[in-house]
C-alpha cells in the first residue's frame, strides 16, 4: 500500500530504524538523534557519504553514536 501511495506522489513520513527499508521507500531521509537533526538529505546524498566501502547502515550508526 505503502509503495503504491508513493507511485501516485503521495507524502509520506515513516519512523524507522531499518536502513534498507528507508532506502527503497524514501526520496529524502532525516536522522534524528536525542530529538534532534543530525543529517538530512536524498538517498543519494547519504550514498555520497558513506565513503570507503561503509553501507547507509554503517553512516547511519555513526551518526547517532
Amino acid at each position: 500500500m505503502i509503495v503504491a501511495l508513493r507511485a501516485e506522489g503521495t507524502s509520506i513520513v515513516i519512523s524507522t530504524h531499518i536502513i534498507e527499508f528507508a532506502e527503497m521507500l524514501c526520496d529524502r531521509l532525516i536522522i534524528v538523534k536525542a530529538g534532534s537533526e543530525v543529517a538530512s538529505g536524498t538517498i543519494a546524498d547519504f550514498r555520497e557519504r558513506a565513503t570507503g566501502g561503509r553501507s547507509l547502515e554503517d553512516l547511519f550508526l555513526e551518526l547517532t553514536a
